[in-house]
């Protein structure tokens, strides 16, 4: 069995563990989260960024596919807005993968992108680390947050899209791999906008 095998094999049993953690629901599908993982194997990216942690099952594939050896250390991080959420995750995650994962907790703010208010995260890399090199930027950026649609009526006076992308677009390598959840006015919205820089 090779590495990646053996590695797919663990994905599962750790995908399984999600499941049944009551609050499942903020999980990642298991079709997703073998999209992430392979996605990962394959682009073999050296810096990737997740907006919406939830429990962390899409950070835990994420992390899994990334190289084993002290170079994926803090390779990954994750942005999570509900404290709850943040924890969860942070305590789930097995301590070889942790090593591999920063957890950010921040606020989410509405800012107004092209006329459109937008929920965001209050998070810029330069910002929240000092020692963040502008040379090393990510190579793949996973949209999953922050939530919208789960709270009725929705936040902020029903903002119903995301727009981090935005903000981020000077922090994504040359060939950055960007993947959206299945929120369709967000990847409208992203299709229509920058549909000319990511094909």
């Amino acid at each position: 069995m090779t590495l990646m095998e053996d590695k797919k094999l663990r994905l599962w049993s750790l995908y399984q563990g999600y499941k049944v953690h009551p609050e499942s629901l903020y999980c990642v599908s298991w079709d997703d989260a073998c999209y992430l993982f392979g996605l990962v194997a394959e682009r073999k990216p050296k810096r990737v960024m997740e907006l919406g942690t939830g429990l962390g099952c899409s950070t835990a594939a994420l992390a899994l596919a990334m190289p084993d050896d002290y170079t994926a250390w803090d390779s990954i991080e994750t942005v999570e807005s509900d404290r709850r959420f943040y924890e969860e995750a942070v305590g789930l995650m097995p301590h070889d993968l942790r090593r591999k994962v920063l957890f950010i907790l921040t606020k989410t703010v509405v800012r107004e992108v092209m006329g459109v208010p937008l929920r965001c995260y209050e998070y810029t890399p330069t910002v929240a680390l000092p020692s963040f090199n502008l040379n090393e930027k990510y190579d793949l950026l996973f949209v999953d947050g922050p939530p919208v649609a789960l709270s009725k009526p929705p936040p902020d006076n029903g903002v119903c899209m995301t727009g981090d992308l935005f903000a981020l677009l000077p922090y994504l390598s040359k060939d950055a791999a960007v993947v959206v959840d299945g929120r369709s006015s967000t990847v409208e919205m992203y299709e229509r906008h920058l549909g000319h820089i990511f094909r």
